[in-house]
């Protein structure tokens, strides 16, 4: 089993534990639709530990969607939209 320690986790959910809860589950949601993982996965890994994985190396953050509810946002994509 992979561990990410809480310091690494929370910067890229505001230092927030609440948020990075709901973070955290949101991208994994989104991994068990189908979207691509923004890490090296490895053999069995659950959706959920891919998720922190990518909090913790800052690939995912927390944004918000059109109607103003939080939602898991990859950095690139933001970026991607901050460009056009």
């Amino acid at each position: 089993m992979s561990e990410v320690s809480l310091e690494r986790l929370l910067p890229g959910a505001g230092n927030s534990l609440y948020k990075l809860v709901i973070l955290a589950s949101k991208r994994a949601s989104e991994l068990d639709e189908g979207q691509s993982p923004l890490v090296e996965v490895k053999l069995q890994e659950k959706s959920i530990t891919i998720a922190l994985r990518e909090i913790a190396e800052g690939k995912i953050t927390l944004g918000k969607d059109g109607d103003g509810s939080q939602d898991a946002v990859s950095s690139e994509a933001r970026t991607e939209a901050q460009e056009a």
